[in-house]
């Protein structure tokens, strides 16, 4: 038989979890922010569409190499895809990003922005 866990262990699992569903929370919402539905994921990242569906509902972590396949099909990083932070890297991209923008779409983008930040 199993030996009972103690309260600290518990406490790390119940984290351990969260962390997961959190991150599957990320993946749907980068996945559908791209217009993407599971199945063209699964295809273009190689990802089984069980697999995938596990992910985003959290019920499975991730394998590091099907992380990084679906961050690389959904143009991030997979270290934003698993803490919801971005990298430099992530600055970098945004910020060539808004350097190739006209004068109209980056004023778009700053009234987008204020509305999103006090």
């Amino acid at each position: 038989m199993g030996r009972t866990l103690d309260k600290a262990e518990k406490e790390e699992r119940a984290i351990r979890k969260q962390k997961i569903s959190k991150m599957g929370k990320r993946v749907k919402k980068t996945r559908v922010n791209a217009g993407l539905t599971q199945t063209q994921l699964a295809e273009k990242s190689g990802v089984s569409y069980q697999a995938l569906s596990y992910i985003e509902t959290g019920r499975r972590e991730p394998l590091c190499l099907n992380l990084q396949s679906i961050a690389d099909v959904l143009n991030v990083t997979a270290d934003y895809l698993m803490t919801g932070r971005m990298t430099h890297s992530d600055y970098v991209v945004l910020t060539d990003k808004l350097r190739r923008m006209n004068p109209e779409q980056l004023q778009a983008v700053m009234a987008l922005v204020d509305t999103m930040v006090d």
